[in-house]
């Protein structure tokens, strides 16, 4: 049983404004919560599974003569104010 005492002031809140719901409207609150709680759970892994398909494409995809430290001195250089 949720009491006041082991509650947040955001769920007592919303609580005193659910709890006068029919059981078909509480329902249709829990569904919706739970939806966007897995809902949140798939982009998650969708983006991480993004992240690391691009990182594999690209990872090493640069070819050219300069190395990494004469690259980074060049975008540093090109970026600084005169």
């Amino acid at each position: 049983m949720i009491t006041s005492a082991n509650t947040s002031k955001g769920i007592s809140y919303y609580w005193d404004e659910l709890k006068n719901l029919s059981n078909d409207e509480k329902l249709q609150i829990i569904m919706l919560l739970s939806s966007s709680m897995r809902k949140k759970e798939e982009d998650k892994e969708k983006s991480s599974h993004y992240t690391k398909k691009m990182l594999s494409r690209f990872s090493g995809a640069w070819v050219g003569e300069e190395s990494p430290e004469e690259i980074i001195e060049n975008i540093n250089s090109s970026m600084a104010v005169s």
